[in-house]
C-alpha cells in the first residue's frame, strides 16, 4: 500500500469523507469535516499508524494532504510502511 494510500485510509475513517472528496490537493478547511478539532485527530491516527510524533510547530505546517505526505517522509516514512 502507498503512503498516499494509507493517508487516505486514515482521512476517509477520521473524517468520514466520500472518497472522490480526497486527493493530494485537499486542504484544511476545503470540507466542512476538515476543521481544528478534526485536524488534531487526524494528526493522532497518522502518529499512532506510523508510530511518530509531530512536534507542536509542526502542526500548523500540515495544511494539506500533499504536506502531510511530504512530512512523513521526512520522518522516514516510506510507501508500503505499516500496512
Amino acid at each position: 500500500m502507498t503512503l498516499i494510500d494509507q493517508i487516505r485510509d486514515v482521512f476517509l475513517t477520521e473524517l468520514g469523507i466520500p472518497p472522490e472528496d480526497f486527493s493530494p490537493g485537499l486542504a484544511y478547511g476545503a470540507v466542512p469535516e476538515w476543521d481544528s478539532a478534526s485536524h488534531m485527530v487526524i494528526v493522532t491516527a497518522l502518529e499512532e499508524r506510523f508510530g511518530i510524533m509531530f512536534e507542536s510547530e509542526e502542526l500548523v505546517e500540515l495544511s494539506t494532504v500533499a504536506r502531510i505526505e511530504q512530512a512523513l517522509r521526512e520522518k522516514g516514512i516510506s510507501d508500503g510502511h505499516g500496512a
